[in-house]
């Protein structure tokens, strides 16, 4: 009967565990933490989406320049220099935003803080 009593004894505080009710998180919208994460993801946003314009606009420019014909030597150089420029800095803002989301979940960020409203103008688009 002494071995059953631990058995029953860890049996019973395996189902207190189950059946409490979660901790609720003291942690409201105003914690100065969550701002600054979410400070953090509106930049990064930002800069990725900026990267993308500017390369979306360098590979235009690169198709006027294909379609036109005009350009050449020295600006045409420049055209797929500046299209080789865009797509890594396309690529280098993908890459801190990645880094971002690892390093929010070491932390133990909670998701919900990592996600910014709808109106909210660095949310993506869908």
């Amino acid at each position: 009967m002494t071995r059953a009593r631990p058995a029953l004894l860890a049996l019973g505080l395996a189902l207190a565990a189950l059946l409490a009710p979660p901790v609720a998180r003291a942690q409201g919208d105003d914690d100065p933490s969550r701002a600054a994460w979410q400070q953090r993801l509106r930049d990064l946003r930002s800069e990725l989406r900026q990267a993308r314009t500017a390369s979306a606009a360098a590979k235009a420019s690169y198709s006027r320049m294909r379609s036109r014909n005009r350009l050449r030597g020295e600006a045409k150089a420049e055209v797929i220099e500046k299209v080789a420029t865009t797509e890594k800095a396309v690529v280098a803002a993908e890459h801190k935003l990645e880094a971002f989301y690892e390093e929010a979940r070491r932390a133990g960020v909670p998701p919900g803080w990592l996600r910014l409203p709808e109106g909210d103008p660095a949310s993506p688009s869908p």
